[in-house]
């Protein structure tokens, strides 16, 4: 059901090898205006077996997949042969995805440094996407214990692929990695496409 990729902060995360002396020709502003956006939402995740329906969720291609962002709560939704999984998500992007309904998640489970500074270490990262007018919309979890969920919705698969190969050219490809390794580490990502032919909305 699910396609593994090299994760955002996974790939990013290849750039401590590179070579230190490159040159940046790209200025990333560090903008307080411009950081955390602090809305919060409730993201429920529904994973069964076979093919289902749920009405108000979003549904994935194979149909056996249900995602639900917004201000309600779905975490109570018990369906047959399905589990579900809830968080509280704290958008940090100021691009607002949500209302579509053709949408490409990819969601990673996350270790954080405990000494990590939240704004001062995503403000490069959130730049990065401002600048460059990157298209996504990007949340992580509460924490538990020192885990945590990051999430990043994408218009489409090809929005991300194209993200993803703008930062690997990017002169400031190392900054950025440097400095989401600071907040903390990600496991490879669950990636999900949800088109409006299926959702049942």
């Amino acid at each position: 059901m699910y396609r593994k990729f090299s994760q955002f902060l996974l790939l990013i995360f290849l750039f401590g090898c590179g070579d230190d002396n490159i040159k940046s020709t790209e200025v990333i502003s560090i903008n307080d205006a411009f950081f955390f956006q602090k809305d919060t939402y409730l993201f429920t995740l529904v994973s069964c077996d076979s093919e289902e329906n749920i009405l108000d969720f979003r549904k994935s291609d194979d149909g056996k997949t249900f995602l639900h962002i917004g201000k309600e709560d779905k975490s109570r939704i018990l369906q047959q042969n399905c589990s579900t999984t809830s968080y509280s998500i704290n958008q940090i992007t100021k691009n607002d995805l949500l209302d579509k309904s053709d949408i490409y998640l990819d969601i990673s489970t996350c270790t954080k440094n405990m000494d990590a500074d939240d704004e001062e270490d995503f403000k490069i990262y959130l730049n990065f996407i401002d600048l460059n007018n990157i298209s996504v919309f990007s949340a992580i979890s509460d924490l538990q214990d020192d885990k945590y969920i990051w999430v990043n919705i994408w218009p489409s698969k090809s929005e991300r692929l194209n993200s993803l190969d703008k930062l690997i050219k990017s002169p400031n490809a190392r900054a950025v990695s440097d400095s989401l390794k600071k907040y903390g580490i990600c496991n490879s990502p669950d990636l999900i496409n949800f088109t409006s032919e299926t959702a049942q909305l």
